[in-house]
């Protein structure tokens, strides 16, 4: 009978083990499968562009519902009326602070794919010209680009733009040293030797200038790949 309960208890222990190696693959699949079809549905959603129209046409009332109980006035728009009205609109800091205290607000940046980490820093992300103001459009254009994970084709994007601004500034040393050199000639001929060692000192700073793109270029490149 020894040997009975021993091959009993083998059985058991296989036949467990065997239920929980079959009840794990089952697991996995139903875990793969749900974040295929959350990825799926997040794919078209990023592609909807009625989605995405819709929602924003919602911030926008949101907006300018805030702005108008700001300044003491409410009154309900047509859709014609509320982008006109928005595009009047100059979002501050403060008009900013306000609209992240809208719970709607929030719902619908994260309706839009925006992540909570994201949206505390929206407004200097946003800000691109860091004067504490951002327009409408710039909003609209920034939202629609944080939209989704990150991808590779924004940093390529970044490395051409860098590429633009690095020529650019190329051509602006050669013209500042042509007109240095020429300034210098001129002076020379008139026996002011002090306007050449400062045009001299232009030139030499507008190479420096035009050196950084260089390096920030090298140092985005190496990040991409």
């Amino acid at each position: 009978w020894g040997y009975g309960l021993l091959y009993a208890l083998v059985v058991v222990f296989v036949t467990f083990g065997l239920f929980n190696v079959i009840g794990a693959i089952f697991v996995e699949q139903v875990i793969v499968g749900a974040k295929t079809s959350t990825m799926l549905m997040r794919r078209n959603r990023l592609r909807d562009k009625a989605f995405f129209a819709g929602k924003i046409t919602e911030l926008v009332k949101v907006i300018v519902d805030v702005q108008a109980r700001s300044a003491g006035m409410s009154r309900t728009m047509s859709v014609k009326e509320l982008f006109e009205t928005a595009e009047d609109i100059s979002i501050s800091p403060e008009l900013w602070e306000r609209l992240r205290q809208e719970p709607r607000f929030c719902e619908i940046l994260t309706e839009l794919d925006v992540p909570d980490e994201e949206q505390h820093s929206l407004f200097e992300t946003l800000d691109a010209e860091n004067n504490d103001i951002i327009e409408m459009e710039e909003l609209v254009e920034g939202i629609a680009r944080l939209r989704g994970e990150p991808r590779r084709s924004d940093i390529v994007h970044i490395i051409f733009m860098l590429k633009s601004v690095h020529q650019d500034l190329r051509v602006l040393d050669a013209r500042m040293s042509r007109q240095a050199a020429q300034g210098c000639m001129r002076r020379t001929t008139m026996g002011v030797r002090s306007d050449c060692t400062d045009a001299s000192m232009l030139y030499a700073a507008s190479a420096r200038v035009a050196q950084i793109p260089d390096d920030y270029h090298s140092a985005s490149e190496s990040f991409c790949i």
